[in-house]
C-alpha cells in the first residue's frame, strides 16, 4: 500500500511542468505554387523540453502567371491572341509538410486576360511566362499534427500544389498557369520542461522507494 502511494505521489508531481512558447519569424523564399515553400524557420530543438503543440503562420502575396510554350521552333504571341485566367475559392491549394497536409481555398483575383504584343515564344523547352498585374493576400495559420515532424536541426519547409483556370486562345502556342508566392513566416512551438523543484522531487521519491524496496519496508 504504501509503495502504491509513492508511486502515486511520483505521477502527480510529474505532472507539474512549465509550458513555454517559442515564436520564430522569418521570410520564406519566392517561389512558383507547385514547388517548394523554404523558410529560415528552424526546426525545434527537443534539447529544449517536449513538444506539445506547433503552430504555422503565413502572410504571403499570391501573384498569378501564365506560361507560354511553342512547338517545332520559335513562334511569337500576337496581339491577336490572348491567354485568360482566373483564380477563385474554388481553385484549392494545398500545402504539406512531411505527413502534415492542409487544403485552403485560393484567394480570389478576378479574371483577366493578357493579350500579345508580338513577344517572341522561345521552342520548348524554353517557356516565355506572362505575370499580371493583380495580385490577392494569401494569410493562413494552422496546427501542425505530426509533432515529429518539427523536430531537428535545419529549417521548416513546406510543398505547394494546386491550379487556376487558365485558357489559351493563340494559334499554334501553347501554355497553362500558376501563381507566385512570396512573403513571410512564422513558427510557434509550445513545450514543457519539467520545474527544478519537480526533478529533486521525483529523485526523492524514486530514491525512497528504492530504500525501503531494499530495506525490505515495501
Amino acid at each position: 500500500m504504501k509503495k502504491v502511494c509513492l508511486v502515486i505521489c511520483v505521477l502527480s508531481i510529474a505532472t507539474f511542468a512549465s509550458a513555454t512558447l517559442l515564436t520564430h519569424t522569418g521570410t520564406v523564399t519566392p517561389t512558383e505554387l507547385g514547388g517548394t515553400l523554404t523558410t529560415d524557420l528552424p526546426e525545434f530543438d527537443n534539447s529544449l523540453g517536449t513538444l506539445t503543440d506547433v503552430t504555422i503562420t503565413f502572410n504571403l502575396t499570391f501573384t498569378p502567371y501564365a506560361k507560354l510554350i511553342s512547338v517545332g521552333g520559335d513562334g511569337v504571341f500576337l496581339p491577336s491572341q490572348s491567354i485568360s485566367y482566373s483564380y477563385t475559392d474554388a481553385n484549392i491549394l494545398t500545402l504539406s509538410h512531411g505527413t502534415d497536409s492542409w487544403s485552403l481555398p485560393a484567394p480570389t483575383v478576378g479574371t483577366g486576360i493578357i493579350y500579345g504584343s508580338n513577344q517572341t515564344v522561345p521552342a520548348l523547352p524554353a517557356t516565355l511566362k506572362l505575370s499580371v498585374s493583380n495580385a490577392a493576400p494569401l494569410n493562413w495559420s494552422d496546427s501542425g499534427v505530426n509533432l515529429t515532424e518539427y523536430i531537428g536541426t535545419g529549417t521548416l519547409s513546406f510543398d505547394t500544389d494546386g491550379v487556376g483556370n487558365v485558357s489559351v486562345s493563340a494559334g499554334t502556342l501553347f501554355g497553362g498557369g500558376g501563381a507566385d508566392l512570396t512573403g513571410t513566416a512564422s513558427v510557434d512551438y509550445e513545450y514543457v520542461i519539467p520545474e527544478p523543484a519537480t526533478l529533486a522531487m521525483i529523485s526523492l521519491f524514486s530514491g525512497g522507494i528504492l530504500f525501503m524496496r531494499r530495506y525490505q519496508f515495501l
